[in-house]
């Protein structure tokens, strides 16, 4: 799928993943091995990411909730779902268990099935976040949540300008004078990420895991190359993160981007130069040394230090 360079609303997320377009998640891939880039398939669905959509809906597009989502009734407890001999059960074998989610899935065609457990936990994570006065004062700003932003990017190689088309989604992002009083008036654009953790405490290991620092990064990159630079504009990104299970605990800030930015040009030539050779090459070449970890590699020895001839103690 194609789309137009630009900043685009109400683009459905499948539609989203169909823009043929490099993005922040397969651009991080490189690190790895322009072969990983090459071969790059989007990750499966686990339950971590389903019920990290649900609460995306939940915090910052509660009227679609309704829309997208329905919780499935547990008619395996009614009293009328018994088994053939009329013997009263909680089965979901029975034949009154399958016609009444069939009867069910039939008033509800195109939404996706959750549990009331995900449901609950979605609101809690809502309340939590509404409770914490800058994640709220993110949350409830004028905005626009769901963001496209579609770029075309060239970079110069030894041989010739490589041009490839970018993409980025935003959870939300604030503009104009709503971005300048939650910045400080420092930033015209406010872009805000939303992550779900199981462990805040733990949560800038995870920052750094998943390079999220370069994925801001990508965007504030992408928004600027599309608005343009003849004028300043200010662009700030900052994430969310909230807690999955209670307490909830939530969290919001702006993240360290100095390695990324160095990071990024980094990458965006790489992934020019393999383009513009079609060639992918893999972490190792024949002949190469195993990588092994700084931690692990012997300490070099501090040399003698010594005075007249003789060795110091230190």
């Amino acid at each position: 799928m194609k789309l137009e360079p630009g900043i685009h609303h109400d683009i459905p997320l499948q539609d989203y993943f169909a823009i043929d377009a490099v993005n922040a998640s397969r651009l991080k891939l490189l690190d790895r091995s322009p072969a990983h880039y090459h071969h790059y398939a989007p990750r499966q669905q686990t339950p971590a990411l389903a019920f990290g959509s649900v609460c995306h809906t939940a915090l910052l597009e509660q009227g679609a909730f309704g829309d997208r989502y329905v919780v499935l009734p547990a008619f395996e407890n009614d009293e009328a779902n018994v088994t053939q001999a009329g013997k009263a059960t909680t089965s979901k074998a029975t034949k009154y268990y399958r016609d009444k989610v069939a009867e069910f899935l039939s008033h509800h065609e195109g939404k996706e099935i959750i549990s009331a457990e995900d449901r609950r936990r979605a609101w809690d994570c809502t309340e939590a976040c509404r409770d914490n006065q800058r994640a709220a004062d993110l949350l409830q700003a004028p905005g626009h949540a769901e963001v496209t932003v579609v770029w075309q990017e060239t970079v110069k190689t030894e041989r010739r300008d490589v041009t490839f088309p970018c993409k980025a989604r935003f959870d939300k992002l604030i503009t104009g004078d709503d971005a300048l009083r939650l910045t400080g008036g420092e930033s015209d654009y406010l872009i805000v990420d939303l992550k779900t953790t199981a462990d805040l405490s733990e949560f800038g290991t995870s920052i750094a895991r998943y390079r999220y620092d370069l994925q801001l990064e990508f965007y504030q990159f992408g928004l600027l190359e599309w608005l343009g630079t003849e004028n300043e504009i200010g662009i700030a990104a900052e994430i969310i993160a909230v807690e999955t299970e209670a307490p909830y605990m939530v969290h919001a800030a702006p993240v360290d981007t100095t390695r990324a930015a160095s990071d990024l040009p980094r990458l965006l030539f790489l992934l020019a130069e393999c383009i513009d050779q079609d060639d992918w090459p893999a972490p190792y070449t024949p002949g190469d040394p195993w990588n092994l970890p700084s931690w692990f590699l012997p300490k070099p020895t501090a040399p003698t230090l010594t005075a007249g001839g003789k060795p110091l103690s230190i």
